[in-house]
C-alpha cells in the first residue's frame, strides 16, 4: 500500500481529519469553514499525518467507529489531539459512542458529540475547543 505524508508547513498548526461515507460529516465540515479557517483532510487509504490534528468520526452500526478510521488511527494515533463524534439520537447509549471509544483508547478529549451534520451549538463548540489551541 503506498502512503501519503502530509506534512504543513508548522509543527503547531492544527488540521481537522475526518471520515465521512454518508455525507453528513462533510456537511459539518462545510458548517465549519463557514465559521474559521483551518486545514481540513479527509480521510483515504495510505494518508500519514505529520501534525496535531482533531478528528472528526461518525458512529456506525452499533456505536462502533467505523473500519477505516480505525485502520487510519493505526497508523496517525501519535499526532491526534481530540475527537469529536457523530451519530443519531436514535441509537440510545450508541449515539456518537465513537468518540468515546476512541478518546479513552488514546487518551484525548472527546469534544462533544452531534447529531447527523451538527447544528450552530456543535459548530461553535468545536470552533472554540481549536480557538483555544492556536
Amino acid at each position: 500500500m503506498d502512503q501519503e505524508l502530509l506534512i504543513t508547513q508548522s509543527k503547531d498548526s492544527l488540521t481537522i481529519v475526518y471520515y465521512s461515507k454518508t455525507k453528513q460529516t462533510e456537511k459539518f465540515v462545510s458548517k465549519l469553514l463557514n465559521k474559521i479557517d483551518i486545514n481540513t483532510i479527509k480521510i483515504h487509504d495510505g494518508l500519514i499525518i505529520d501534525t496535531p490534528f482533531i478528528l472528526l468520526t461518525p458512529t456506525y452500526f452499533f456505536g462502533e467507529v467505523p473500519k477505516e478510521v480505525t485502520e487510519f488511527l493505526h497508523h496517525n494515533h501519535k499526532n491526534l489531539v481530540a475527537v469529536m463524534s457523530s451519530g443519531n439520537r436514535n441509537w440510545g447509549q450508541n449515539f456518537a459512542k465513537s468518540g468515546e471509544t476512541i478518546s479513552k483508547k488514546y487518551n484525548v478529549e472527546l469534544i462533544g458529540k452531534y447529531e447527523l451534520a451538527g447544528n450552530n451549538q456543535d459548530i461553535e463548540r468545536l470552533v472554540s475547543y481549536i480557538n483555544k489551541r492556536r
